[in-house]
């Protein structure tokens, strides 16, 4: 007779005159890192401190006057009320999974499945929060000039002006004041511990290939060697370059009218977005109702994009 575990169906049959490998292939996986390397973490210590909102004022450049008088009788301007911009930094999502393991399962594949499998959902929860921050940052510009293309026009681009366009995006990021003379910007601390970064620019495999192919690169010259050696490109036109294979996930569902074919980049600084974790927990306990373990996982974060200004949004295909 063969006995079923009435609540989760786990039979006997598993019990299999087989020998499993010890190791378990390695899964294949989306390369991202857009919130590591494009969010700015600022206000993630006051959110995990005293709660799920931060209120985080903006200076209002519109409410600041300055003027040049020939008139020296009267030396005292009238002072105009200055009233900042409120951004609000909020914890409001919430990412959670949920697996279960049968002593069956775990002892026949004789490996860690539990940390195995724990991994792999805190990827794919990081994957999804990555298309999320992206998906926003997207819809918030909104400001012509910080792009390049449209969802349902996009820009045809070659590995002969891949180039211009790059250069055209740090141009407006220069434009918009994100940028100095120099193409970098400065983030946080005091003048003695400023840091000044590079911008980033984040793209499809698609549009990183055309960099490889562009003839700025491929020219006889030592840097080119190595890119055309190592199939690599660190920077191009100033900014760092980060290919993302969540980006080719966003279709006409996450961004309106979105043109089938178009190849989604963001050029942006950290001080565009602005990225909180309050809580995260990772968890493992027995199922009381059979021989099983379960693992479980959640997090709690917020995001919110600070200034839209600080990023160009590209909308590229192939031409």
């Amino acid at each position: 007779m063969t006995a079923i575990d009435p609540v989760n169906d786990f039979s006997n049959s598993g019990f299999i005159p087989e020998i499993y490998a010890k190791k378990l292939a390695r899964e294949v996986k989306k390369y991202t890192q857009f919130i590591e390397r494009n969010c700015n973490r600022e206000w993630e210590g006051e959110i995990k401190a005293f709660g799920d909102k931060v209120r985080i004022s903006l200076p209002n450049a519109e409410n600041v006057t300055v003027a040049i008088t020939a008139d020296t009788t009267d030396v005292c301007p009238v002072p105009g009320k200055v009233s900042p911009t409120q951004k609000t930094l909020e914890i409001n999502n919430i990412a959670t999974f949920s697996l279960k393991f049968s002593d069956v399962d775990q002892v026949q594949s004789q490996y860690n499945l539990l940390d195995g499998y724990s991994a792999i959902a805190m990827q794919k929860l990081g994957d999804l929060k990555d298309k999320q921050v992206m998906v926003a940052l997207i819809k918030a510009v909104t400001n012509a000039d910080n792009m390049i293309g449209t969802a349902a026009a996009p820009q045809a681009v070659t590995k002969d002006d891949i180039y211009d366009y790059l250069v055209d995006a740090r141009v407006a990021l220069t434009n918009a004041g994100a940028l100095n003379g120099n193409g970098f910007y400065s983030f946080k601390g005091n003048q003695e511990e400023m840091e000044f970064l590079a911008p980033v620019y984040t793209c499809t495999p698609k549009i990183f290939g055309l960099m490889l192919k562009s003839t700025q690169l491929t020219h006889p010259t030592a840097n080119a060697d190595q890119v055309i050696e190592r199939g690599q490109k660190s920077m191009m036109a100033g900014f760092e370059i980060d290919q993302d294979t969540v980006l080719t996930t966003i279709t006409s569902t996450d961004v309106t009218d979105l043109a089938a074919g178009a190849q989604v980049g963001i050029a942006a600084t950290k001080m565009a977005v602005t990225y909180a974790n309050q809580y995260t927990k990772v968890e493992k306990l027995r199922d009381p109702d059979c021989f099983a373990d379960i693992v479980r996982g959640l997090e709690l974060y917020g995001f919110a994009v600070i200034h839209p200004e600080c990023a160009v949004i590209t909308y590229f295909t192939l031409a």
